[in-house]
């Protein structure tokens, strides 16, 4: 009798045992999984700050050569105005 004890004993035991290791391998899918997407979630942040900085880089150089422009207009205005003078 306390053999056939044992061996249920050790059936659920099993049981339990291969229950436990399929969860752990769901979770371990699972973290396997948001890994992967936190990764590929930074991969697009990094680009887009790449992006952003080179656009920045852009708009500042843009900036300068309006800034440029302009003061060559204005000296152009006020040489004229000091012809006219």
């Amino acid at each position: 009798m306390r053999a056939s004890v044992y061996f249920r004993t050790l059936l659920k035991f099993d049981e339990r045992h291969n229950k436990l290791e399929q969860r752990l391998a769901q979770l371990i899918e699972n973290i396997n999984r948001l890994i992967d997407e936190m990764r590929e979630g930074y991969n697009k942040l990094d680009r887009v700050n790449e992006l952003t900085n080179s656009l920045i880089e852009k708009l500042t150089l843009l900036s300068i050569q309006n800034s440029q422009r302009l003061t060559a207009v204005e000296q152009r205005v006020d040489k004229l105005e000091e012809k006219r003078s």
